[in-house]
C-alpha cells in the first residue's frame, strides 16, 4: 500500500514493509527508492511521503500455433504448439510509470501440406513469450516456438520449446503414400507433445495451471497431431484434437493452447485444414488498484488482490 502522504515521520518499518529489505533495517538499503538518491543523505519524510512499491503476479502466455494442413497424398498435420508460459509472483514495479502490455494473436492451421502459423509473442514489462510453434505437415517439420509443433508424416522432426517457457513437440510418424501416417502432437506449457503412433497422431502435451485469478485454470495445452485414422487429443489447457481420416483439425479453446493437425484429405476436396491457435493472454494481480488502464483488461477481486485480464494490447500504470 502507499506510505503516507503526510503526518507523522514515516517509521523505518513502514518503509521495509513497502519497499523490502534486509533486516538490521539501513537507510542505505533505498537507494533510489521512492524519491531517495543514488547516494548522500535520505530523508524519511520527503524521500518516502506518498511513494509505493508495486507488488505484482504476472502470467503472460503467447499465442498458440496452428495445426499442420493435410492432403489426400496421405499428408497428415502435426499439432500446433502451446504459447509461451512466464510466470512469476512478488514482482516489484514502480508507481507512476507506465507498462506497455502486447497479447499474440493464435496462429492460422495450414492447408493442404503447409505447416500451420506459429503463434504471436505476449509481453508485459520487459518480459517476452514466444508464440507457439506451427504444427509440420507431410514431409515438414513441426516448427519452433515458446512450445514445439508436432511433426508431420514422412518425417520424424519436431519443433523445439523455450526452456523455461514450454516443451518440444512430438515426432511424425510413416512414410510418403504409407497408411500408417500421423502427425506428433504439439507440445504443452508442462509436458512435450507426444510421437505419433501406426496411424494415429500424437496428443498434444498438456497446459499448465495457475490461480493468478483466485481460481485454478489450466491453459496452454498442445494441439493433437492428425492421423490416417484416428486424430491424437489436444492437451489438457485447451489444445485442438488432432483429425482423423479426411477432417479438419479442431481450433483450440483455451489462451495461448495450440490448434489441432489435420488428417490427409480426400481425393475429391484434396486438401483438409489444421485447426487453427488460440490468442494469448496477460493476467497482472497486483497489491494495489491500478490508477489507469488502456485496452479495456476484465477487472476483478480476489483475496484482497486487483485482477486484470488483456486479452489485447494496453497498458497498466500504478
Amino acid at each position: 500500500m502507499t506510505l503516507p502522504s503526510t503526518g507523522n515521520p514515516i517509521s523505518l518499518s513502514q518503509i521495509q514493509t513497502e519497499w523490502g529489505g534486509e533486516n538490521p533495517i539501513s537507510l542505505s538499503e533505498y537507494y533510489d527508492d521512492g524519491n531517495a538518491p543514488s547516494s548522500g543523505a535520505i530523508s524519511m519524510g520527503e524521500d518516502f511521503y506518498g511513494t509505493t512499491n508495486v507488488k505484482v503476479n504476472y502470467l503472460i502466455i503467447a499465442g498458440g500455433g496452428g495445426g499442420g494442413g493435410g492432403a489426400f497424398r496421405f499428408a497428415d498435420g502435426g499439432g500446433g504448439g502451446a504459447g509461451g508460459y512466464l510466470e512469476d509472483t512478488d514482482y516489484r514495479l514502480d508507481a507512476g510509470t507506465t507498462y506497455t502490455i502486447t497479447v499474440g494473436s493464435g496462429g492460422g492451421g495450414g492447408t493442404s501440406e503447409n505447416a500451420g502459423s506459429d503463434g504471436g509473442n505476449s509481453s508485459f514489462h520487459t518480459f517476452t513469450a514466444t508464440g507457439g510453434g506451427g504444427g509440420g505437415s507431410r514431409g515438414t517439420a513441426g516448427r519452433n516456438g515458446g512450445s514445439g509443433g508436432g511433426g508431420g508424416n514422412a518425417t520424424t522432426s519436431f519443433g523445439t520449446g523455450i526452456s523455461g517457457q514450454g516443451f518440444n513437440g512430438g515426432q511424425g510418424r510413416g512414410l510418403d503414400q504409407d497408411s500408417r501416417a500421423a502427425g506428433g502432437g504439439g507440445g504443452g506449457a508442462s509436458e512435450v507433445g507426444a510421437n505419433a503412433t501406426d496411424s494415429t497422431g500424437g496428443a498434444g502435451g498438456d497446459g499448465k495451471s495457475s490461480s493468478i485469478t483466485g481460481t485454478a485454470v489450466t491453459r496452454a495445452g498442445g494441439g493433437g497431431g492428425g492421423g490416417y485414422s484416428t486424430g491424437g487429443s489436444g492437451g489438457a489447457g485447451g489444445g485442438g484434437n488432432g483429425a482423423g481420416g479426411y477432417n479438419n483439425g479442431s481450433s483450440a479453446t483455451a489462451p495461448g493452447a495450440g490448434g489441432g493437425g489435420a488428417a490427409w484429405g480426400d481425393a475429391t476436396s484434396g486438401v483438409s485444414t489444421g485447426g487453427s491457435g488460440a490468442a494469448g493472454i496477460v493476467i497482472i494481480s497486483a497489491n494495489v488498484a491500478a490508477a489507469s488502464t488502456t485496452g479495456s483488461p476484465s477487472t476483478s477481486t480476489s483475496g484482497g488482490r486487483y485482477i486484470y485480464q488483456f486479452t489485447s494490447g494496453g497498458s497498466i500504470t500504478f
